[in-house]
């Protein structure tokens, strides 16, 4: 058998849009905030010292900034792009306000979550049922290439939430909300075959012992994240769908 694969999975840094709560999604493709540079160069450094063979991204472009700076220590020569490393579409509602009627939507949809139910589409986009195939679908293709190595994957909040509840024992779409990745938080998985095993879960330590350089985003608006309580755990209580 194959060595396993050591795999990192990183949320990107702030944008404007989670400071201002609005839902980004996949059509509004905006860049980093300064805030969000910050937090990116930070995990650069933290992550310094880990041999890393490949970076993939996302092809949005948050997450492609936040992957460039990650790997800008390493002799990477280029970031991979992965379509199905997307944050889950909110379609009609991407660039509006999370708040008033959305708020609504999105607590409507995560109730019906939390009671098995994943075929909503807030706005007309995408179901949880959808975000979960292509997600695991475009990680195991990116393990599959890269037995024993050691690689990093930069993507989204929501479909962090929904790839980890899946791969992981002991989680399940109903738990989803438990696996909270503020933004450059990271999770490390060892991979064996089809068992991945976490040694670091939704950690954004890095954040916070750097004397505040980089504050922690006011989680909404990702598609990729909501108001709601934040640790350094990962555990977010009172959230909703839509982040």
């Amino acid at each position: 058998m194959a060595d396993p694969t050591q795999l990192y999975l990183i949320r990107h840094g702030e944008t404007d849009y989670n400071l201002k709560s609005i839902i980004q999604g996949q059509l509004v493709d905006c860049s980093l905030n300064e805030t969000g540079r910050s937090q990116a160069g930070i995990l650069a450094k933290e992550l310094s010292g880990v041999a890393f063979d490949n970076f993939y991204s996302s092809t949005l472009k948050r997450a492609q900034e936040t992957a460039h700076i990650v790997a800008s220590p390493h002799s990477v020569v280029q970031i991979q792009l992965v379509p199905e490393l997307q944050e889950m579409s909110f379609g009609n509602l991407e660039g509006q306000p999370y708040g008033g009627q959305n708020q609504i939507v999105f607590e409507r949809i995560a109730a019906r979550v939390q009671n098995g139910i994943f075929t909503d589409r807030p706005g007309e986009g995408e179901s949880v049922l959808d975000v979960q195939m292509r997600a695991v679908m475009g990680v195991e293709k990116i393990v599959r290439q890269n037995p024993g190595k050691t690689v990093a994957v930069v993507t989204h909040g929501r479909l962090l939430r929904i790839l980890l509840a899946t791969i992981l024992d002991g989680f399940s779409l109903e738990t989803m909300e438990e696996l909270l990745h503020n933004n450059t938080a990271f999770s490390r998985l060892t991979v064996t075959g089809s068992l991945y095993e976490p040694l670091t879960l939704c950690s954004d330590d890095h954040l916070h012992d750097n004397g505040g350089v980089a504050e922690v985003a006011k989680n909404a608006g990702d598609g990729d994240s909501i108001p709601g309580e934040k640790g350094h755990s990962g555990i977010l209580r009172n959230s909703t769908l839509s982040n």
